[in-house]
């Protein structure tokens, strides 16, 4: 039993197997922008960049960053680089929240999630931005 509990570990343990390190470069070049520039960026002009290239990706995060930009300068947030995107949840008028809730929602889980999207879930997600954005 000892032997075979061994042999096993040994298994796990070669070439890292099981316990293997991913890097963690897996942010993107383009999308590294100093926060105190954050939303001083041309954010149409970078979005049709990104989709220029195809990535449907980096094209959700400049429309997320291009929907905190339209909130700061409608005043309805405060722009901070140390602040969560859940604290500006609580910042805009309340008839906004739910929607803006759930473009934080698709934005974490296509950006920080690694989640690679389909020209069609991004045409999907672009609505959701286009209509909020109209609306603030």
């Amino acid at each position: 039993a000892i032997f075979f509990v061994m042999v096993v570990l040994f298994q796990l343990f070669k070439n890292n197997g099981l316990f293997k390190r991913v890097p963690a470069n897996t942010v993107e070049e383009d999308a590294i922008i100093p926060a105190e520039d954050l939303l001083e960026q041309d954010f149409e002009k970078l979005l049709q960049q990104a989709l220029k290239q195809g990535n449907f990706r980096l094209a959700i995060r400049y429309q997320f960053l291009k929907t905190l930009q339209l909130l700061r300068n409608k005043g309805h947030i405060e722009f901070t680089a140390d602040k969560t995107n859940s604290k500006y949840v609580y910042e805009i008028p309340a008839n906004m929240r739910n929607n803006f809730a759930g473009l934080i929602l698709n934005y974490e889980y296509v950006w920080y999630g690694n989640f690679a999207l389909t020209a069609d879930q991004y045409t999907l997600l672009q609505k959701k931005y286009t209509s909020f954005n109209e609306k603030i």
